[in-house]
């Protein structure tokens, strides 16, 4: 829809807005008025409604209760028939005389058949014999005294009576929902036995019946008002709306012709901006709208203007940076190829010799990194392994990487001795560092034939040593510095000696120090539960396995350089 159309449609809406008000103000004029003639009629049906309550309640009050009594004396007659010659001290047997319960335990009916009431026989000591409820049979009306202490006085009164009077009242009782109701109750003596009916009605359900017929012609007669005055409002309010409606006619029809111009001038200056909008859009920044005109629109002109001649630097700016990022992105990727290249990555490494097997892994945190790994022969039957960990990561980090595995390599072929290897390591990193990079390292020398290992450690993480029965134990870690930092640091020489079977697994600190996002590290102990579930397994299945334990771990957020390096002697 055109911006002039918009325009004219809302003159128009605001028109038309107005006049649904002013028929909205008639209908709730309109209905106040009703309100007020319908609240009078029906606080008139009320209050004669209410009269003829008070009246019922007194009249079938003394209806109802006289109607209670009389229907007493019926069962107590009935009853002193039916127990004539039998035994009376026989309540169980009493109790399974149904047609002697049915007569005893008969319910008090309204006239329209609702059940209001009922009545049950109790003995000379309070003791119900017969009941609607048999949960009730057998217990003395005295265990209700604390609760119900005007019912027990006319039980006590009744039962105590020596004239065979009968005892009639009112008291307040709970029913099932903790509700008080009150009931009226007459306690008859049966004639020629021991026992006393006991006739119990609401009395305010024999009112519900008559209460519902009066209710039905209040509402009956209010209804018939409220038409009344319905049909008299309803005529006065549509006349109303007549007249609104003609006067709405007239302003919609002057509205529209006002509209209509006052929209030609507001649209053309912004068809102009839409038409420079879309051509920037399109890709030509180099737009100039015509300034000028109505204040708030020149404004947005010169905005548009303004944002042509930022765009186009922006573009020239963009381009320059997206082109020196792609060559930032491969040179990284010229650098990881190489860094790559420079570690072990065929496996088994040595075929021909069954004496043991190995496998490592390593998984960059960034294109390129600063962990690594090496394994090479120093001899026929001597075997370096060694792992590091550069800080950092980045390009610096994997330029040091490649200092540090270049001199251990030349450092370990001239010196047997590992300690001494790592030493003059350390000697040189310090001499021709020029920053502040430093590198961890784990040096071993492995005897293939017997299965001895020296090592030292440089600052690096104890390995773990796992037996073929899942037993897990770190190596003892020495005291030795990390490296690069101090020249004058002197390693140590450990050792031990791997039995067949037993597995030595090296790995850096990006294993457990992983991360969960919610701050949890993947930990040395969790670790090495994992490896106890691994022992057996083929060493490339275990470095596999551990590998993917830990990017789990870190769902995805992997933070630090992770490599792991494994070997077994198998003979």
């Amino acid at each position: 829809m055109k911006l002039r159309t918009r325009l004219v449609l809302s003159y128009l809406i605001v028109v038309i807005v107005f006049a649904v008000g002013m028929l909205l103000l008639v209908e709730i004029v309109g209905r106040r008025i009703t309100e007020h003639d319908l609240a009078s009629a029906d606080r008139s049906v009320d209050a004669v409604a209410q009269a003829n309550l008070r009246l019922s309640e007194n009249v079938l009050g003394r209806y109802g209760e006289e109607f209670v009594f009389l229907q007493g004396q019926l069962v107590a007659s009935r009853l002193s028939a039916m127990l004539r010659g039998r035994n009376l001290t026989e309540y169980a047997a009493l109790r399974r005389d149904e047609a002697l319960r049915a007569t005893a335990t008969p319910d008090m009916l309204t006239y329209d058949g609702t059940r209001a009431g009922y009545c049950d026989l109790i003995d000379s000591r309070g003791v119900s014999v017969l009941h609607p409820n048999r949960e009730v049979e057998g217990r003395n009306f005295r265990d209700w005294q604390g609760e119900y202490p005007k019912m027990w006085e006319m039980v006590r009164r009744a039962i105590t009576a020596k004239d065979g009077s009968v005892v009639r009242g009112y008291y307040s009782f709970l029913d099932r929902d903790n509700r008080s109701k009150k009931k009226y109750m007459c306690i008859l003596p049966v004639p020629d036995t021991p026992f006393f009916v006991c006739a119990v009605v609401n009395i305010d359900e024999y009112f519900t019946p008559v209460h519902a017929k009066i209710r039905a012609a209040s509402a009956s007669a209010s209804r018939q008002g409220q038409r009344d005055i319905l049909d008299r409002t309803e005529k006065s309010t549509a006349a109303m709306r007549y007249i609104v409606l003609a006067g709405s006619v007239v302003l919609v029809l002057i509205a529209g012709g006002f509209g209509a111009y006052l929209a030609r001038t507001i649209s053309r200056p912004i068809l102009k901006l839409r038409d420079g909008v879309r051509r920037i859009g399109e890709g030509d920044f180099s737009i100039s709208v015509g300034e000028g005109g109505i204040p708030e629109i020149d404004d947005l002109k010169k905005s548009v203007n303004r944002l042509g001649r930022q765009l186009t630097d922006y573009t020239t700016n963009l381009t320059r940076e997206v082109q020196a990022r792609q060559a930032v992105e491969s040179e990284l990727s010229v650098a990881s190829r190489i860094q790559q290249s420079l570690l072990p990555h065929t496996f088994p490494p040595f075929p021909e010799h069954r004496e043991f097997s190995l496998h490592a892994i390593n998984r960059a945190a960034k294109q390129v990194g600063g962990d690594f790994y090496d394994f090479f022969f120093v001899s026929p039957d001597r075997l370096i392994v060694l792992i590091g960990d550069v800080s950092g990561k980045g390009v610096p980090a994997s330029l040091f990487m490649a200092v540090t595995r270049t001199v251990l390599r030349i450092v370990c072929v001239h010196q047997p001795d590992v300690a001494r290897a790592l030493t003059e390591t350390n000697r040189i990193l310090c001499r021709d560092k020029d920053t502040d990079l430093f590198v961890t390292v784990f040096l071993a020398c492995y005897d293939i034939r017997t299965g001895r290992v020296e090592y030292a450690n440089g600052g690096h993480n104890p390995p773990f040593l796992l037996a073929p029965d899942g037993r897990c134990t770190p190596l003892a870690k020495p005291g030795g510095l990390i490296l690069a930092i101090d020249p004058n640091e002197i390693y140590e020489t450990n050792e031990l000696t791997l039995s067949p079977g037993q597995t030595l697994v090296l790995y850096t600190d990006g294993v457990t120090e992983a991360m969960r996002p919610a701050q949890e590290p993947y930990g040395e102990q969790r670790f090495a539960a994992l490896l106890q579930t691994l022992a057996g397994r083929e060493m490339t299945d275990l470095c596999d396995a551990a590998v993917r334990d830990v990017m789990a771990f870190q769902q995805g957020r992997q933070f630090d350089d992770i490599t792991l390096l494994a070997w077994r002697r198998e003979t």
